[in-house]
């Protein structure tokens, strides 16, 4: 019998034993009777995918996998990766509808941009294929610059033609992610100067779908079409495009119909010459990114600075997001309260800011009281909450800015907190029969699971106090308790919650919260 007679389990159960880690190959032997690809992968994809490489029916069993998540990181050499793969997906259309999972972290920043906009046919291709063009100036200026290229000094090209390689990159990512029907996740990692450009052709790859109808249609398209004829036309002082009214903007076809988890990562732009740093981005500009994947229930924004624009109509909601992660998201004055206004369905929040706001005079440090009042305008929804701010001290915030209450959040099951952050929420006359920290005495009886993170010195009383009233009176769904315990009097607390019916009480605070 030869090798590729053998049935797909037995082929991968062969080649995993090629390698050298014994735990992995017994998973993938226990896993062998699911029968699922994946499943059987457990542990062993990169090396199975490198051998793969070698042996065509191994490649032909792993096809789906080898596709179904594609990553390509910022570094040299990666910008080349990400061509390679555009090409590919132009020119192998099975490709397409085995990508489930795109990462991309790209820039367009001299040192890696090694050549002018490396293949301008791929630009022609994606337009045949989605019948969705860019922009005739940005294309003229790339022209320009494959025919001056040389002439001049690499970064001194660079910054003549850094928007147009930008609008080139948005417009790729644009028209890549709408060739792949079945993408479910996509992380795009990026700066400002990209991100902008990538809703613009999102609509218009959405007005150009087959299905495309509302009301504005011919309005639209003849909008769309005067942006074709005369770009000019479609800008604002020479910079930015003429959306209109955002409602108006999205009411489009979605592109990625199938799409559940979107993630934006900005990285701010530093010019490598004149250390110029563009960091901020306004609400409306958030807002078309946001609502680019309108399909999507969770929604992840990390390294955003948020401000706003005084002409700027602010009333804008995202309805179809019920998880909502901000990591080191910082936004000017009180914006914060109608930017999470704009997400009226939230069931799981997660906001973690662990970094110095450094050079972002203009954005006031977010108090755990103020995150907490602007998050009491989804309480009746909300069922996971993980929330730490920037803790620049080290020492407990003051009782004005510290956590209250969260009796309001009637369905909250998960809680992650930091106990810097409440520990000095008293109430100084208490309620007969309650405890003095307004947060401990506050937990919604809904709750299932709580972690407590940081020193719980301060609290030690009002968590004996809980340990005793929890079940079954005021936490009767308790399952899962977790705080520092590294004395005996926190230790004892411990064993009180578990004799009162607590399933997992734990020392191991979880660090992982964005993982809830």
């Amino acid at each position: 019998m030869k090798l590729t007679d053998l049935p797909e389990e037995i082929i991968i159960l062969i080649a995993a034993a090629l390698q050298p880690h014994d735990p992995v190959k017994r998973r993938i032997y226990e896993a062998r009777e699911g029968g699922r690809i994946t499943e059987l992968l457990a542990g062993q994809r990169i090396p199975l995918v490198r051998l793969a490489s070698t042996c065509k029916k191994l490649w032909d069993i792993l096809i789906s996998e080898v596709y179904r998540f594609v990553s390509i990181d910022h570094g040299y050499g990666d910008i080349r990766k990400f061509f390679d793969f555009v090409r590919l997906v132009i020119v192998e259309p099975w490709v397409r509808g085995l990508v489930k999972e795109l990462y991309l972290n790209l820039h367009t920043m001299a040192g890696y941009m090694r050549q002018p906009w490396p293949y301008l046919w791929q630009l022609r291709e994606l337009h045949r294929l989605t019948g969705v063009s860019i922009r005739k100036s940005v294309m003229e200026r790339m022209d320009e610059c494959s025919n001056s290229f040389g002439h001049n000094h690499l970064v001194d090209q660079f910054e003549i033609f850094q928007d147009a390689y930008d609008e080139c990159l948005a417009y790729t990512i644009a028209t890549l992610l709408s060739l792949f029907p079945c993408v479910m996740e996509v992380t795009l990692s990026t700066d400002e100067g990209i991100l902008r450009h990538i809703p613009y052709y999102v609509r218009r790859l959405g007005m150009a779908h087959p299905h495309f109808s509302t009301d504005d249609s011919d309005e639209n398209k003849r909008s769309d079409h005067v942006s074709e004829e005369n770009p000019e036309s479609s800008r604002t002082n020479g910079e930015e495009y003429e959306w209109g009214h955002l409602d108006d903007f999205y009411r489009v076809v979605d592109v990625f119909p199938q799409l559940k988890s979107f993630a934006i990562r900005h990285h701010s732009r530093t010019d490598r010459i004149h250390s110029i740093v563009h960091d901020h981005i306004g609400n409306d500009e958030i807002a078309r990114l946001v609502r680019t994947a309108s399909c999507a229930n969770e929604l992840y924004m990390q390294g955003f600075a948020i401000d706003c624009k005084p002409d700027i109509d602010l009333k804008w909601t995202c309805d179809h997001v019920t998880t909502l992660i901000l990591r080191e998201v910082w936004f000017k004055e009180k914006l914060v309260l109608d930017f999470l206004k704009s997400f009226p369905n939230l069931t799981k929040v997660v906001f973690i800011e662990v970094q110095e706001r450094g050079h972002r005079p203009s954005l006031a440090k977010l108090a755990p009281r103020q995150l907490l009042e602007a998050l009491k305008q989804n309480a009746a929804s909300i069922e996971s909450l993980c929330l730490t701010c920037n803790n620049n001290s080290g020492l407990p915030c003051s009782p004005a800015e510290a956590f209250d209450t969260f009796n309001e959040f009637v369905k909250l099951k998960e809680l992650w907190i930091e106990t810097w952050a409440f520990e000095t929420a008293l109430d100084k006359e208490p309620p007969p029969g309650m405890d003095k920290n307004t947060v401990i005495s506050s937990l919604p009886p809904s709750l299932e699971r709580l972690h407590l993170r940081g020193s719980v010195a301060n609290i030690e009383g009002s968590l004996s106090w809980l340990a005793e009233k929890c079940k079954p009176d005021m936490l009767p769904q308790l399952k899962e308790i977790a705080f520092e315990a590294p004395d005996v009097n926190t230790k004892s607390i411990q064993q009180v919650f578990t004799v009162g019916g607590v399933e997992k009480v734990s020392s191991n605070v979880d660090r992982e919260p964005i993982m809830w």
